[in-house]
């Protein structure tokens, strides 16, 4: 379910629709229209993505395997890696606030 969640919100936050990428300011407004409850919700839910990818690559996961396992949540490496970027909270290297 968070994982639901952390998909809708990085689809409507940087994700090209039909090939137009949104504006700075445009995904600042989507981002201060969410609330900070979510905003919350979607840092622990990418944090528990993170961590089981990490126990998958100590047990030995191939990369392929771990595009499945996004693919099966319905989060994209590209998703996710725009996902790390914005909710990183010591280095938010897109200029954007959350």
């Amino acid at each position: 379910m968070k994982n639901d969640m952390l998909n809708e919100q990085m689809m409507g936050v940087g994700s090209p629709a039909g090939g137009i990428m949104p504006s700075e300011s445009d995904i600042q407004k989507q981002i201060d229209s969410i609330d900070q409850s979510e905003k919350q919700e979607a840092k622990q839910a990418l944090a528990q993505i993170l961590q089981v990818i990490a126990e998958l690559k100590e047990q030995g996961a191939t990369e392929q395997e771990i595009i499945q396992l996004l693919s099966e949540m319905g989060i994209s490496i590209e998703q996710l890696e725009f996902a790390q970027k914005l909710l990183d909270d010591n280095n938010n290297e897109l200029g954007l606030s959350i």
